[in-house]
């Protein structure tokens, strides 16, 4: 089970625009800037779960990351935002 999500539970265009935006504006991005180019990841935070299980998704996401080459790691970019 993951906590993250590319994309509203609603996926028509509308929504998915109105989602994109407030992805956008989350990440500080200014109005103007192409989004169609971009892609976006929810990590949302469920109140069952615990800290310990958090953990323990960060750390898998972690040593994912440190398996791949330099090539992938390249098309990965991302920022955390609260």
């Amino acid at each position: 089970m993951s906590n993250e999500g590319s994309g509203p539970e609603d996926n028509s265009d509308g929504v998915r625009v109105v989602w994109t935006s407030e992805m956008a504006k989350k990440a500080g991005l200014m109005e103007g800037v192409d989004l169609d180019s971009m892609s976006f990841l929810e990590v949302i935070k469920c109140p069952w779960q615990s800290q310990e299980l958090s953990d323990i998704y960060h750390e898998l996401y972690e040593l994912w990351h440190l398996s791949l080459t330099a090539k992938q790691k390249e098309r990965l970019y991302s920022n955390k935002y609260s």
